[in-house]
């Protein structure tokens, strides 16, 4: 799938300039760019620098206390795990085996693959800097983390089909409207654009934020 010629070129490209410039870290606010980065750039070349998504930037700042979030934002939040931050965020070795097919629909891998849907995504961050700002208090819809329900933005459908796209947004946001979340916070510029769409066309009364704006939300003088 995919033009991996084109990709292999711009990955060595890319990895040349950073490297060349000497960074030893790149921060990522998009989820899909640092899945990228992280799990699919290794497979084609090695690098030296550091890969690390905002929120994960953002809990080394707070623990540092180079931070300090100090108005309060009384709140309930719920948060929604992006698909590239969460599940395609996991380390991901690539699967050899052989493949049976079963009555012509059913397949069966030997050995089994091995499914990213565990803890090893970008799960935690995020969560630790919502639980850092004062009087916001975290409520987790029934999905989530390495099971959270997509928001139906992502591997080209909002493009493609953008009614499906916001159809799937509107039954997440009832996901998170049963919490009785007053915001809603998520780190994916395509879950944004997907998330505050269902909201317009609900006219719902929820409110959406990234994870850097709702701490720096907690930086500034004024109320949410």
């Amino acid at each position: 799938m995919g033009d991996r010629a084109a990709f292999v070129k711009l990955v060595n490209h890319n990895i040349q300039v950073l490297q060349r410039r000497g960074i030893k870290q790149v921060i990522m606010s998009c989820a899909g760019c640092y899945s990228t980065f992280s799990v699919e750039y290794p497979r084609v070349a090695k690098f030296s620098f550091k890969v690390s998504h905002t929120s994960q930037f953002f809990t080394w700042l707070l623990k540092k206390k180079k931070l300090v979030p100090h108005v309060a934002i009384q709140k309930l939040a719920t948060y929604h795990d992006p698909c590239h931050l969460g599940r395609c965020s996991e380390p991901n070795k690539r699967w050899r085996g052989i493949t049976l097919k079963v009555l012509t629909f059913i397949q069966i891998t030997i050995p089994p693959k091995r499914l990213r849907r565990g803890k090893n995504g970008v799960y935690q961050p995020p969560r630790e800097v919502i639980q850092q700002i004062p009087g916001l208090k975290l409520v987790e819809m029934e999905r989530n983390q390495g099971y959270a329900y997509c928001c139906g933005a992502g591997g080209g459908v909002k493009a493609a089909f953008p009614d499906f796209a916001v159809f799937t947004a509107k039954n997440r946001l009832k996901e998170a409207k049963k919490t009785g979340a007053e915001l809603l916070i998520s780190a994916c510029p395509f879950c944004a654009t997907n998330l505050q769409d269902a909201i317009r066309e609900t006219n719902d009364t929820m409110k959406y934020y990234d994870i850097s704006e709702i701490l720096w939300e907690s930086l500034q003088d004024r109320g949410v």
